[in-house]
């Protein structure tokens, strides 16, 4: 028998039994708080008035003292979602009338049946845990390692063409670390035994590789170095674990999961994946949004070779579990953007040896369930790369997929390569990513939390020198997304699907005022405000570029079919976009339509004179921020270099005289002073800020005033869990 469920932020509310679960835990709310939030529930984004609640959950006849109750329920429902009366991001109090559900809800397209959605206790803390090892691990984890890896096999998992279409599965959910910071991206064993995983619990600023038994038992610390590193995965047999490395000293490593001297493979690459065998390590090259290829290279170093060559375009390749071809993200189109729309970026089944790709048709398998795939940094479903995120398994491809705020665990069927029967969820409520599967069937994930506001440092930004304490000026909400100030700091647009689909609102941020600008039934995205704060420029369909006054009125199509909304020109004259794989650039003339593209090595972050812009020059090695003469006025070997990095370039910022740049690196935000005339770096970098001290927040600059440079934080944490099938 089916249960009606809601499900918002990470909550699955169960009307028919009058349950509330948080990531499958069941949560104490019942009666008439329930009956109070079921109400609200059923009316999301609009005023419930307290005599509506009063008629519906409190009888006419009934003696109570009505406020004390009424407000009673309220402090329960807010205390079971961990809500706040003066910063709420689900319940709102609206004075002097009632109450508003202001966090964006949904409902399965099917009734899932109740014996389907696991119930899972909370898990039990130890009362003291015990501090992580660090590298080397001691003689006797060495050993009781040893003795289990003995025993570890190579399960020759089904090939994906040998695949039938699965049912819905179940699962039973298991929380297996309880870190207060960011542990995520688990690689797990073939067995289901062993996971590995980055984590920053060490100095809570950049992470590292750590290795350790789902049972329990310490975490051994395999790297240590400075730099960032992540995205491991381990081998069959669990013996060897390869990873990515950013920073001073990048590139892809090998390392024994027992602990030892890492091994550089690859100079540069990224999304490593070692083979089932642990014989060889595919990967990407170049950048997401720039020219990128398949390799792969033997597990003990050597020379590449490329893969996927049928392919234009490709990046984080997934080993099949026989080993014999990559499942990897990629379109089979050239040309703009309006040739290769959304469903043509999909999953292409290549042989490992070499041959002729072929697509899956995943997103489509996404598509009849109306999810898509999550995507790699930022998580956003408006752009068709960087790649979603996923492992292959016996039974297809298992992919963290969602609508809006919301990220699950889907299992797409593959048979002979190919989609063979619709998307089945496996997670509810999880907030669920980087799924990595074991051969078992076993899958390990991460469960990701995170709360993002709008903030504003104190600067002088003609000089980059700090002149006062960093303070929040705009709590945000998953509801909220694609912030963007006016120049002047004091006016933001941003993109809220509250009322269920995606508007474009402004807000006042003296004084705290929101208002709706477009009203259509189709989504908006990424709006942005004029240089001279008169209008707002943003994209419906994804790819239609409008224009509508700031203050409210009628909108104007300026290019039909054009790609992701980038800027404005300092004049306000022009708008520009970005299309295509590897990723171009063109402006649009607001008054006339007419294209003109410019060169492609351009970033479109233009100076306030407009004559320069600064960007990233594409390649696969070390990347940097360059000045180039903006409008095709000169040649690629005319830029100047800012800075060279291998890691997160996050944006630039121009200062309001022109003669600064800010811009972002990983969690740092740096700057550097340029020659008023020639724009050549005058002296060394300049460290503006350090975030990592912030509760590991991923931050981003959204304007830059004479006197303070306002930016998003938003404070990730996540853990690992373990989902283990239970049966069909």
């Amino acid at each position: 028998m089916g249960s009606r469920i809601i499900l918002f932020g990470t909550f699955q509310a169960r009307m028919d039994a009058g349950e509330l679960f948080r990531e499958g835990i069941r949560l104490k709310l019942g009666g008439q708080p329930f009956q109070v939030l079921e109400i609200l529930l059923s009316r999301p984004g609009e005023v419930v008035t307290r005599e509506e609640l009063r008629t519906a959950v409190w009888q006419s006849d009934t003696f109570v003292d009505f406020d004390h109750g009424l407000n009673s329920a309220i402090n329960k429902i807010r205390d079971a979602l961990c809500d706040s009366a003066s910063n709420p991001r689900f319940v709102e109090t609206v004075p002097r009338r009632g109450y508003r559900f202001i966090a964006p809800v949904s409902q399965p397209e099917t009734n899932l049946p109740a014996a389907a959605i696991t119930v899972v206790d909370p898990p039990e803390r130890p009362p003291h845990p015990a501090p992580p090892a660090t590298n080397p691990p001691s003689r006797i984890w060495i050993g009781a390692i040893a003795g289990a890896s003995a025993v570890l096999a190579l399960v020759a998992g089904l090939s994906l063409s040998r695949i039938q279409p699965a049912t819905q599965p179940k699962y039973r959910m298991s929380q297996i670390t309880r870190d207060a910071g960011l542990t995520h991206q688990p690689g797990i064993s073939d067995d289901g035994n062993f996971v590995v995983y980055a984590s920053d619990r060490a100095s809570g600023k950049d992470s590292d590789i750590w290795f350790q038994h789902v049972a329990g038992g310490q975490p051994v610390r395999l790297t240590s170095s400075p730099d960032r590193e992540d995205r491991p995965t381990i081998s069959a047999d669990g013996r060897k674990v390869v990873y990515q490395r950013w920073g001073e000293d990048p590139g892809i490593f090998a390392i024994p999961a027992l602990g030892g001297t890492p091994k550089k493979l690859v100079e540069f690459g990224r999304d490593p994946q070692i083979s089932p065998d642990g014989t060889k390590v595919a990967y990407s090259t170049g950048f997401y949004n720039q020219a990128s290829e398949i390799r792969v290279v033997s597990a003990e170093g050597g020379e590449p070779r490329t893969v996927a060559t049928g392919l234009p375009w490709a990046a984080a390749p997934i080993w099949t579990t026989d080993g014999k071809h990559l499942l990897v993200w990629s379109h089979a189109t050239t040309g703009p953007v309006e040739k290769w729309p959304d469903q043509e970026m999909d999953y292409w089944m290549v042989p490992a040896s070499g041959g002729v790709p072929v697509k899956t048709g995943t997103t489509a398998q996404l598509a009849v369930s109306r999810v898509r795939a999550m995507l790699f940094q930022p998580f956003t479903y408006t752009q068709q790369h960087p790649p979603p995120i996923a492992s292959a398994g016996a039974g297809g491809v298992v992919i963290a997929a969602g609508s809006r705020d919301m990220h699950e665990l889907w299992l797409c069927p593959l048979s002979g390569g190919q989609s063979s029967s619709p998307a089945v969820q496996i997670t509810l409520g999880a907030l669920a990513a980087h799924p990595s599967v074991a051969g078992t069937g076993r899958i390990a994930y991460s469960r990701i939390s995170a709360k993002a506001g709008l903030w504003m440092l104190p600067l002088d930004a003609s000089t980059g020198r700090v002149t006062g304490e960093m303070r929040r000026v705009w709590s945000g909400s998953a509801r909220a997304a694609y912030a963007h100030l006016s120049a002047d700091g004091k006016k933001m647009t941003y993109v809220s699907n509250r009322n269920g689909d995606s508007d474009i609102w402004v807000r006042d941020l003296e004084t705290g005022h929101d208002r709706q600008l477009t009203f259509s039934r189709e989504d908006e995205f990424r709006a942005l405000i004029s240089p001279d704060g008169s209008r707002v420029l943003y994209a419906r369909h994804a790819s239609d570029l409008y224009t509508i006054p700031f203050a409210g009125g009628e909108e104007t199509l300026v290019c039909e079919k054009c790609g992701v909304v980038s800027n404005w020109s300092p004049d306000g004259k022009k708008v520009l976009y970005q299309y295509g794989v590897p990723r171009r650039f063109a402006t649009a003339e607001v008054a006339t339509g007419k294209k003109e593209e410019v060169p492609y090595w351009l970033g479109l972050h233009i100076s306030p004179d407009g004559l320069w812009d600064v960007g990233v020059f594409p390649g696969e090695g070390r990347r940097g921020y360059y000045l180039y003469p903006f409008q095709g006025r000169g040649k690629p070997e005319t830029r100047i270099p800012i800075t060279e990095a291998f890691g997160s370039l996050g944006g630039a910022f121009w200062s309001p005289d022109g003669n600064m740049i800010y811009y972002q690196l990983d969690n740092t935000l740096w700057a550097r002073q340029l020659h008023p005339k020639t724009k050549r770096p005058l002296g060394e970098p300049i460290l503006v800020k350090h975030f990592a001290e912030a509760d590991r927040p991923t931050f981003s600059v959204r304007c830059v005033t004479k006197d303070a440079i306002y930016f998003t934080l938003q404070e990730m944490r996540a853990n690992l869990w373990i989902a283990d099938p239970t049966g069909h």
